[in-house]
């Protein structure tokens, strides 16, 4: 399990961190409360379709973009939607892990979050060239930081857009994974996702838990043999 407890301590001495990107996609700190981050704006994103029942043993409500295929749920991860059923790419991904350092992301600390992300990226050489990509970013509600990872599948490039956040005491974290290329038109879905996310508190999630056991798999999982091959594949950060 990932931890930010060294490097979010050693943001006493940080003054803060600026993300990448284009001007046009800077907003005034008064307007996002952290200064350097990323508003995305959430009035054309995609639609999303029906939320899943509380996940997370009930901390979090999520929703798929409309008319995307949600497979069967596996142990890996607590949602996964694809674009089309018949094909594993693009997909996203909902995974979650416990966070020791920070409880809730908001927005007097986005700026530290973001900076203790990115010392983490840099204390790992086979992921020290992402951390000049990372930047704080707020979508609709949603609160975190915005990178770019590489993987290959079959030789082929994968691209893999990275939201992360945390609330509840709990790291989510967002993944977008297209072919090469492919990612800018898929990003406005992860965008979508990320701001429809319900966050419960503890004891309205005592209220709401269900059994999470992954659901009964009766029948070949179209992309499953292709995404199991990629868990390995996908975690090489080179284009």
């Amino acid at each position: 399990m990932r931890t930010l407890m060294w490097v979010w301590a050693s943001l006493v001495v940080v003054a803060g961190v600026v993300g990448c990107g284009a001007p046009e996609d800077r907003r005034d700190a008064s307007r996002t409360g952290t200064p350097g981050a990323r508003q995305i704006d959430t009035k054309n994103l995609p639609k999303l379709g029906n939320p899943m029942a509380p996940l997370d043993e009930g901390r979090l409500e999520v929703a798929p973009p409309e008319n995307w295929h949600v497979p069967p749920r596996r142990p890996r991860w607590l949602a996964r939607f694809q674009a089309d059923s018949g094909s594993p790419y693009p997909m996203i991904f909902v995974t979650a892990e416990d966070a020791d350092a920070v409880f809730h992301v908001t927005r007097d600390n986005l700026g530290e979050f973001a900076a203790a992300v990115r010392n983490e990226l840099l204390a790992d050489p086979g992921t020290q060239r992402l951390a000049a990509d990372l930047q704080p970013v707020v979508v609709g509600g949603f609160r975190g930081t915005l990178y770019r990872r590489w993987g290959k599948s079959d030789g082929r490039v994968m691209e893999r857009w990275m939201l992360e956040t945390v609330a509840n005491g709990r790291r989510y974290t967002l993944e977008l994974r297209s072919r090469e290329g492919l990612a800018e038109e898929y990003l406005p879905h992860l965008y979508a996702v990320a701001s429809g996310l319900q966050f419960i508190e503890a004891e309205d999630a005592a209220l709401t838990a269900i059994e999470e056991a992954p659901d009964e798999i009766t029948e070949q999982d179209p992309a499953q043999a292709d995404e199991d091959h990629d868990e390995e594949a996908d975690d090489v950060d080179a284009p």
